[in-house]
């Protein structure tokens, strides 16, 4: 089990893969540690379809699934857009007695949103909001990319306005994918606001932050504003 995971956690996962199929071979036991530590090397080689194998193979071995099986295979899942599979397995695990955590939902709403699946990533959400797992920084990125990918740009600005009044903190790339909505609706007013306060909170801005705002204005036909944000991005000395 510890070489498993040593190699594993060192991302060697084809050496870690090798090494459990050895351990089957000369009948050595195999138990959740030692399931997870191959499951885990599954997600980090983007082989979603050998992990959800090896779920499959505890559950006919009666071997016990745990929190940490369910969220790296769907991690698996999760990093090629397979939202089919993640979402089939966050069904077992609902209707398990372990708890749903920010991690499951986080992977299986990352799943959608890298599948287009923008109504399923947004019913998630909303069950999230109902569990105890508090929604992060992972969670609003996968939600609001989710909607921009689908066109729902109101819903992604929606999204937007709830995390600002979270406990979650704004970031540079969360603050550009709600700017990049703003500039294809020609919301210069929202895209203005939101510029506005991460000069505030002194959220990082870059070429992509003002190009965004300054595009959404001139749109817009706020050829003022836009050129007072170019000169403020002048004088930053925004590369």
């Amino acid at each position: 089990n510890a070489t498993i995971s040593a190699c594993e956690k060192s991302g060697k996962w084809k050496q870690a893969l090798q090494l459990f199929s050895l351990m089957g071979t000369y009948k050595v036991e195999r138990d959740t540690t030692t399931f997870n530590a191959a499951v885990s090397a599954c997600e980090k080689g983007g082989e979603w379809e050998r992990a959800l194998q090896l779920a499959g193979m505890m559950s006919q071995g009666h071997v016990e699934l745990d929190t940490v099986t369910f969220n790296a295979t769907m991690n698996a899942c999760e990093r090629l857009g397979e939202w089919v599979p993640a979402l089939q397995l966050f069904g077992i695990l609902a209707q398990s007695k372990l708890k749903l955590d920010t991690a499951c939902f986080n992977a299986v709403i990352g799943a959608c949103e890298k599948g287009s699946e923008w109504a399923k990533a947004l019913q998630l959400v909303s069950l999230m909001m109902l569990s105890t797992a508090r929604m992060d920084m992972i969670t609003f990125n996968a939600a609001i990319g989710a909607c921009e990918k689908g066109g729902e740009w109101e819903r992604a600005l929606h999204i937007f306005g709830t995390m600002k009044h979270s406990e979650v903190e704004l970031n540079t790339i969360i603050c550009n994918v709600a700017l990049d909505v703003c500039e294809k609706r020609c919301e210069w007013e929202r895209a203005s606001l939101i510029m506005d306060e991460m000069l505030q909170r002194e959220v990082e801005s870059g070429t992509i932050t003002f190009n965004a705002t300054i595009s959404a204005c001139e749109k817009a036909g706020e050829q003022g504003k836009a050129l007072q944000l170019f000169r403020a991005m002048t004088q930053r000395n925004v590369q």
